[in-house]
């Protein structure tokens, strides 16, 4: 069951854009749950800035297994990842998708061709958010069947790769 809290997932890093999150949670008053990542040491800093500007609509979850990050992802209404730098294939993005959640991602990298959700700018992320009920529904079973798509792909992906494989243990005996 979805719930009303939009979801972000990354490492704390500057090129991953936790604080555009912050911006667009405090900017719509929305519920936001962040599932970061931290490397020891390296991103300490944004780790603490993050902790200490949150208010007290986001939740922060850090270094999660990935049982309890698809169940965030599978909660969310979205998940917003408003990455500054293009990222070709993003693991947030192929989980999101995989969990049949709607994702809001610049449109650059990230899995561009299995989300129709790709503003340019903060703000239009925040419009994009606020959709009404009905094209949320749309939105859903877009993404439903974009995720259905994703799914085939991986599986033919997957059973190239072993017939591959038997044909060279073949070819080696």
């Amino acid at each position: 069951k979805r719930e009303n809290y939009i979801l972000y997932t990354g490492r704390l890093v500057f090129h991953k854009n936790p604080f555009g999150f912050v911006d667009i949670i405090n900017k719509t008053g929305l519920k936001g749950k962040m599932a970061i990542y931290t490397d020891a040491g390296v991103e300490y800093k944004y780790y603490k800035e993050i902790l200490n500007n949150t208010n007290k609509n986001i939740e922060v979850f850090v270094n999660l297994p990935k049982e309890k990050l698809a169940e965030l992802m599978q909660r969310a209404k979205f998940t917003v990842l408003p990455y500054l730098y293009q990222e070709p294939f993003g693991t947030a993005s192929a989980d999101t998708i995989m969990c049949g959640t709607p994702l809001i991602t610049f449109p650059y990298g990230n899995l561009r061709s299995f989300t129709n959700l790709l503003p340019k700018t903060l703000d239009e992320m925040i419009q994009m958010i606020k959709m009404n009920d009905t094209c949320y529904q749309q939105t859903l079973k877009d993404t439903l069947k974009r995720s259905n798509e994703l799914r085939e792909l991986h599986e033919i992906h997957n059973a190239i790769k072993k017939w591959d494989e038997l044909y060279d243990k073949l070819g080696n005996k």
